[in-house]
């Protein structure tokens, strides 16, 4: 049991030197996936590291504080993972375009509308060939 926590502590690591590494070096990337892939990599290492500490650690009370921080790196880490999803696939594009469209809808700008609506489709039908 304890070299399982031990790679989870070398895990968290590298995860963290990973992400911050990436973030680093990759300027030529767009800036969100930067910023999605460091998050990504921090996530990881909190929840690794948290998880690793339980193990070594014999206080219950410290183990349930560091568990709930590790839960946190964990949501953190799926939160990110749907947001890099997203932009790589093209979907925070669409999603941007149909808030737009939604936001004129609701002012009553009707003109905005008919002007914007192809390209929200045509972003919609490029998004569904993707994945398909």
């Amino acid at each position: 049991m304890w070299i399982i926590n031990c790679l989870l502590l070398m895990m968290g690591a590298v995860s963290a030197v990973m992400g911050i590494s990436f973030y680093a070096r990759n300027r030529q990337a767009s800036g969100k996936i930067r910023f999605y892939i460091l998050f990504y990599g921090l996530c990881s290492a909190l929840w690794c590291i948290c998880y690793g500490i339980i193990g070594v650690n014999d206080n219950i009370t410290q183990c349930e504080i560091v568990r709930k921080v590790g839960v946190v790196g964990i949501n953190g880490f799926l939160v990110t993972e749907l947001f890099l999803v997203s932009e790589m696939s093209g979907a925070a594009e669409l999603s941007e375009k149909a808030k737009e469209l939604e936001y004129a809808a609701r002012d009553g700008e009707i003109d905005y509308i008919h002007e914007n609506h192809d390209a929200m489709m045509e972003a919609y039908r490029n998004l569904a060939e993707a994945v398909s």
